[in-house]
């Protein structure tokens, strides 16, 4: 698994993954986690079948945003 970084204006960065689910976490230009996302599928807790969401948590693992894939 690799991944790419990318670098904001406002000093913090994203690193993203090339894994099954596509992580990505952004980090404050500190260091600390401000939020990360992955694909997941929508039966929470299930691995069978696609990813048919995207969805993003902040940084105390709350989840601040459900996108559809589809």
């Amino acid at each position: 698994m690799s991944k790419e970084r990318e670098y904001h204006d406002d000093g913090s960065y994203t690193d993203r993954y090339d894994d099954h689910r596509n992580t990505s976490i952004t980090y404050n230009s500190d260091g600390s986690t401000r939020e990360h996302s992955r694909d997941e599928n929508a039966f929470w807790g299930h691995s069978v079948g696609d990813s048919n969401v995207r969805v993003t948590y902040d940084e105390d693992g709350d989840t601040i945003n459900v996108q559809s894939l589809k």
